[in-house]
């Protein structure tokens, strides 16, 4: 109602059906916990609670809430054990959006820090499942962040869609023909 808006990257334990199930549930209750609650700590700690109560596997989520209050120019996060994001401004100077707790599904009583930061015109935002950095290539090397963060900053003057191809097609280049081993999604945001 206040025109804000929430973005939200989660990963999953898990494969197949099982976590398919946990992946509805955590969206049923995430899309339940925002008529309710507006910031990023709060609904981490609703949805774990509810998490909780019906997780009978033992599974955990990680998640990175980001919520953007374009009136003041600010965005305000909280991300239980998930990826650091990346803001990137014109400059290419970057800042990350860092775990401000634990994961989704561990402790009953969880609570998670919220960040905030001002953001810019045209600044970008990057958030990723642990599948990106976590690509592998033929001799078991992990593609890593800083490889990410590098790639993301020389793409800065890239309109997103192409941004987003060239992450992929580097990930795939990466693999040099491997598997992947995990989900690879990305979130690509400008201001």
């Amino acid at each position: 109602p206040d025109g804000a808006w929430l973005l939200c990257i989660a990963d999953v334990t898990g494969h197949g059906v099982p976590a398919a199930m946990n992946a509805a549930m955590i969206k049923a209750v995430l899309l339940q916990g925002v008529e309710q609650l507006a910031f990023p700590s709060e609904l981490l700690e609703f949805i774990n609670r509810r998490f909780l109560a019906v997780n009978l596997l033992g599974d955990f989520v990680s998640m990175l809430l980001v919520r953007v209050d374009s009136q003041q120019r600010k965005l305000s996060w909280a991300s239980a054990g998930h990826p650091a994001a990346c803001l990137l401004a014109r400059d290419g100077a970057t800042r990350d959006l860092s775990s401000t707790g634990p994961l989704l599904g561990i402790l009953d009583d969880a609570k998670w820090e919220p960040g905030t930061l001002k953001v810019a015109t045209a600044e970008r935002l990057l958030m990723v499942t642990d599948g990106v950095t976590e690509t592998m290539d033929p001799q078991n090397r992990l593609f890593g962040n800083q490889r990410l963060v590098d790639l993301f900053t020389n793409c800065r003057d890239l309109p997103l869609e192409h941004t987003a191809r060239e992450i992929h097609r580097a990930l795939v280049s990466y693999r040099d023909g491997g598997r992947r081993h995990d989900d690879v999604t990305a979130l690509l945001v400008e201001f």
